[in-house]
């Protein structure tokens, strides 16, 4: 008798145990390293005989896993060898069998300015504490403060950005508002050509009630709203404000230093006792709300964090899962271009740039003379890491490589694929 999983559903392994991903249900299904090793050979067209023969084991124990995966509608029996084609997004015309693939572009993070008035953030930049969505604020970086580019070279970016088909461009700074024509000049540049896919990220402490009607002339951006929790009644009514005025859709993003709670359960009373005072004087208005969370030591204060350990993994979904086996999870497209020309792979780490806009005459040109350099990142997938590859979540977590500090460490991990368990801390782990 002959088993084969189901079309959606997928099986991964690690060093100690398993799990089948089900695409159908969105879902995963948790198995020993012995059934591992049963499925494997079954998905290679072996009938129960033959595995029982090469594994040593009893036919009764090989169909009793594969009732049990039945049974979950995970797969089925045949009495001859069957042909079972995976599910794919991604076909042979489409997968590098024919020709070479022009390079796939994500998101293009472009800072208009380094510079600040107002630089008190106790998170701001890479000289300070670590913040989880660092990429998602405003940022002043140790890089020079002069904003060399001319703002012919920004609109020569955002064009060759949408040649090059990036789905998403997010404008960001220091601040945004530091000079407003070429703000308005790029975005008025966007809406020419009708890419609305555009996030602008700005602080609360930047924001001044003139930039109302500035912005309001804008509708198809997107607005990322930094603010420090815990929120001060001063920033309250200007966070209100701004929601009740802006017309653009708008995410909220409120930051909170780790180091002033004890647990994550005084953490997150605070932060729901902030979104209420948010929610409630905004409750006619609908506005998408995350929080961050900054710290000097990750790994110190790993407990207070609500999106660490088993929350660090992603619904499984086949899209998900071939952009992992071939794309980092974050990095994967991605580009920064700083105010100096600078062209980073990522938003936070910024020890050495690719290349400069301004020496090699413009952002494609970066990308095509860089082209080996910049697909290495790309292609950073958790099966280039030694501790990830023997993982067999390795397809669902989303980590960050910036809070890592080092593009190969593992450090904030408290699954141990060696052992198939969830530690709650890392002196368990240790």
């Amino acid at each position: 008798m002959f088993f084969r999983l189901n079309p959606e559903a997928r099986m991964v392994l690690g060093v100690k145990k398993g799990i089948i991903y089900d695409f159908f249900i969105n879902d995963t299904y948790s198995i020993k390293g012995e059934e591992g090793a049963v499925l494997r050979l079954a998905e290679e067209n072996i009938d129960s005989k033959g595995i029982s023969k090469k594994l040593d084991i009893s036919e009764e124990f090989i169909m009793d896993i594969f009732k049990k995966l039945n049974k979950r509608e995970l797969g089925e029996f045949y009495e001859k060898p069957p042909f079972i084609e995976p599910l794919h997004t991604n076909y042979p015309f489409s997968n590098k069998t024919f020709f070479k693939q022009p390079p796939i572009c994500t998101k293009l993070f472009v800072e208009l300015n380094n510079s600040c008035d107002s630089q008190q953030c106790a998170y701001c930049g890479n000289e300070k504490l670590n913040r989880l969505f660092s990429c998602m604020g405003c940022n002043v970086w140790k890089e020079s403060k002069m904003e060399i580019l001319p703002v012919e070279s920004y609109v020569s970016i955002l064009d060759q950005a949408i040649k090059l088909n990036f789905r998403e461009i997010i404008l960001t700074g220091g601040n945004v508002f530091k000079d407003l024509d070429k703000l308005a000049t790029l975005l008025k540049y966007l809406e020419k050509v009708n890419f609305s896919n555009v996030i602008l990220i700005l602080h609360e402490k930047h924001f001044k009630e003139d930039y109302i009607a500035f912005l309001n002339q804008f509708k198809t951006i997107n607005i990322a709203l930094n603010f420090d929790i815990p929120i001060n009644e001063k920033a309250s009514e200007k966070i209100s404000k701004i929601i009740h005025n802006l017309s653009q859709n708008i995410f909220l993003i409120g930051i909170i230093n780790l180091s002033k709670f004890g647990s994550k359960e005084e953490l997150m009373e605070k932060v729901n006792c902030e979104y209420k005072k948010i929610a409630v004087k905004n409750k006619k208005n609908k506005v998408g709300w995350q929080v961050d969370f900054s710290s000097s030591n990750f790994c110190k204060d790993y407990l207070k964090v609500p999106i660490f350990g088993k929350s660090r993994l992603l619904s499984p979904n086949v899209f998900l899962y071939e952009w992992c086996q071939e794309f980092n999870p974050c990095l994967g497209g991605m580009l920064n271009v700083a105010s100096n020309g600078d062209v980073y792979v990522c938003r936070v780490i910024k020890e050495k740039p690719v290349g400069n806009i301004l020496q090699e005459g413009s952002l494609s040109q970066v990308i095509r003379s860089k082209k080996n350099e910049i697909e290495n990142f790309w292609h950073l997938t958790k099966d280039n890491i030694k501790k990830c590859r023997d993982c067999e979540f390795r397809y669902l977590c989303n980590d960050c490589r910036a809070i890592e500090k080092d593009f190969l460490q593992t450090s904030l991990c408290t699954y141990d694929p060696y052992k198939g368990r969830w530690f709650d801390d890392f002196s368990q782990k240790r």
